[in-house]
C-alpha cells in the first residue's frame, strides 16, 4: 500500500519563448562549363576567390563562409555519342550574415563579382544564440508545470511539496521545438518574421 508521504501528482508544463530572427545563412553556388577541364577548374578557383573577398568586403567574417561541396564533372554529348563535349565544375559555399539588413547588399555585390556564375539554393533566417530562446522556455514551462499542479492539489484538498522529477521532452517526440512565425518585420529583401522554441517539461511533485 503507498503511504502518505509517497503521494504525488505529474503533469506537464508548455512554456514558449518568442525572438525576431538576428542572422540569415544562404546557401550560395558556383557554376563554371567550358571544353577543357583545367581551365574550368582554374575558373571555378577565381570565382572562389572572387566571392570570398567580396563576402569579407562587405563584412562578412572567415569563419561565416565554408564550402559545403565542389565538383567537376564531364558534360556527355546530348546526341549521346558517349563523347564528352565539355566540363562543368560546382562549388556550394554556406554564408552566414550577422546583420540581415545587409543581406540584399552583400547578394548584390557578389551577383555583380561573379556574373551568371553565381546560383543560390536558398536562405534561411536563424536566432543566433536559440540556448538563450530554450532558456527562458523551459523557464515559462516550469511555471506552467507548478500552477496547473497547485491548482489540482488544491482542488483535492492537498499541498503541493517538494519536486520529486522533472523530464524534458514529450511522448510526440522533439524536446525542443523551433518554428518561424508570420512575418512581423522586413529588412533587405527578406521578411524576417519570428522564431518560436517550444519546450514541454514533465514534473513530479511530492503531495502532502
Amino acid at each position: 500500500m503507498t503511504s502518505e508521504t509517497e503521494r504525488w501528482i505529474e503533469v506537464q508544463g508548455v512554456g514558449t519563448a518568442v525572438a525576431v530572427p538576428d542572422c540569415v545563412e544562404a546557401a550560395l553556388t558556383l557554376r563554371h562549363t567550358g571544353p577543357e577541364v583545367a581551365a574550368v577548374l582554374q575558373a571555378s578557383l577565381k570565382g572562389m576567390a572572387d566571392l570570398g573577398a567580396v563576402l569579407r568586403e562587405q563584412g562578412v567574417e572567415g569563419t561565416d563562409i565554408q564550402t559545403s561541396g565542389a565538383q567537376i564533372n564531364p558534360q556527355w554529348d546530348p546526341e549521346g555519342h558517349g563523347r564528352v563535349i565539355g566540363h562543368e565544375a560546382h562549388q556550394r559555399v554556406m554564408v552566414r550574415i550577422r546583420d540581415p539588413k545587409a543581406v540584399g547588399q552583400v547578394l548584390t555585390r557578389a551577383a555583380e563579382a561573379c556574373r551568371n556564375a553565381l546560383g543560390m539554393d536558398g536562405a534561411h533566417l536563424k536566432v543566433s544564440d536559440p540556448s538563450t530562446l530554450a532558456e527562458q522556455a523551459r523557464d515559462a514551462a516550469y511555471t506552467d508545470a507548478e500552477a496547473k499542479a497547485t491548482a489540482l492539489a488544491t482542488r483535492a484538498g492537498a499541498t503541493l511539496g517538494d519536486c520529486l522529477r522533472i523530464v524534458e521532452g514529450s511522448s510526440h517526440g522533439d524536446q525542443v521545438i523551433m518554428r518561424s512565425m508570420a512575418a512581423e518585420k522586413a529588412f533587405g529583401g527578406v521578411e524576417a518574421g519570428q522564431s518560436t522554441i517550444e519546450v514541454v517539461l514533465t514534473v513530479r511533485f511530492a503531495l502532502s
